[in-house]
């Protein structure tokens, strides 16, 4: 099958060198999210698929054609390449119109007038049309901005933390709201985000940056629950991270154990030999009990309780001095009675923890 876009460039700063590494074939209206922490290079690679940076090497190939080539010199401007780039701050111009925002960049056209309505009306902005940026909520304005992208009907979509502007109820309306837009246009796009939450709610695949690298690609359900290193384990959220030898091998699974305590997770040691490995497990994972009932369960002490909203956060010391995290409804019976200093039994259902390789 033909690869819509074919992308393998570097764009290197003082200090970094960024790397793309894309392979798009099936499925070209999927949502794809760049995952990373802030400074990794999302929004450099972003912007080169844009044609907003040029590329110090490599080359961009999408719907036939060569978007970029280093060693030809050639560099497409955006505005040829018909990609939509939403700016995370915007980019509004404060000086025209709803309406004029939208029209802005729209080469004269007959259906123009009706074009530019139907954004209105998709956008829920009928009525608004004629009021300044100035006078527009958080949420309004993105919405300006995501119709004015439309507007030159692009056929590629990059959205540059699209969310990241909006404060917390805004924010959830608007995630579900765009997450339908972004189903409905069944457009291919690309996200940045550094909020695992938007990316679980907006996107279908996932690549995750660090330190200008693509490290793990796969659907979103793939790399947040199998991260093939403990690098990608720490950036999707593992908060626990506890040093095991492997006791047993299965099928996909390993029995592995730290001091007595045993359970079981996903093998992503990528070693039939390997002896040891780093479990990593996430707070939501880690089960409360009253006592220790068998190996499968391990004493722990109870550091601190830490309210986050209808959910408790416990941290947890185990006699070895490993520490770990539990997340859990404030409403149970056991996060309602237990107290700092007590001790309590901790176990994991079966391949909840990952085991990678150490670093």
């Amino acid at each position: 099958m033909t690869a819509w876009m074919e992308a393998a460039f570097t764009k290197t700063y003082p200090g970094m060198s960024i790397r793309g590494d894309l392979n798009w074939t099936d499925r070209p209206h999927r949502v794809t999210a760049l995952f990373g922490p802030s400074g990794c290079g999302k929004t450099t690679v972003l912007r080169c698929l844009a044609g907003l940076e040029r590329l110090d090497a490599g080359s961009i190939q999408a719907f036939g054609q060569t978007w970029s080539d280093a060693s030809q010199r050639i560099h497409v401007e955006p505005q040829r390449r018909q990609v939509g780039f939403l700016f995370q701050d915007y980019m509004l111009f404060p000086h025209l119109t709803v309406r004029d925002n939208v029209v802005f960049g729209i080469t004269a056209q007959p259906d123009q007038r009706s074009r530019v309505n139907q954004l209105l009306e998709r956008f829920h902005l009928t009525g608004l049309d004629r009021r300044y940026p100035r006078e527009l909520s958080g949420g309004q304005q993105q919405r300006v901005a995501l119709a004015r992208v439309l507007a030159v009907q692009p056929r590629f979509l990059c959205l540059d933390e699209p969310l990241s502007a909006l404060d917390g109820p805004t924010r959830t309306d608007l995630r579900i709201a765009l997450r339908e837009w972004l189903h409905a246009l069944q457009l291919p796009s690309l996200i940045v985000s550094h909020d695992a939450i938007d990316v679980q709610a907006l996107a279908d695949d996932l690549i995750v940056m660090s330190a200008g690298q693509m490290l793990q690609t796969g659907t979103v359900d793939e790399v947040l629950h199998r991260p093939v290193n403990l690098t990608v384990a720490r950036i999707v959220g593992f908060e626990n991270l506890l040093p095991v030898n492997v006791v047993r091998r299965d099928a996909a699974s390993l029995s592995v154990e730290h001091l007595g305590w045993r359970f079981t997770g996903l093998d992503q040691l990528n070693s039939s030999t390997a002896a040891t490995g780093i479990a990593c497990i996430r707070a939501e994972d880690v089960r409360l009990r009253e006592t220790p009932a068998d190996s499968a369960t391990v004493s722990a002490t109870i550091l601190e309780l830490i309210p986050e909203g209808t959910m408790l956060r416990v941290r947890l010391s185990l006699s070895s001095g490993q520490q770990l995290q539990a997340l859990w409804p404030r409403s149970t019976l056991v996060t309602s009675t237990i107290q700092p200093t007590q001790t309590i039994a901790i176990e994991l259902p079966a391949n909840a923890a990952v085991i990678v390789q150490g670093s």
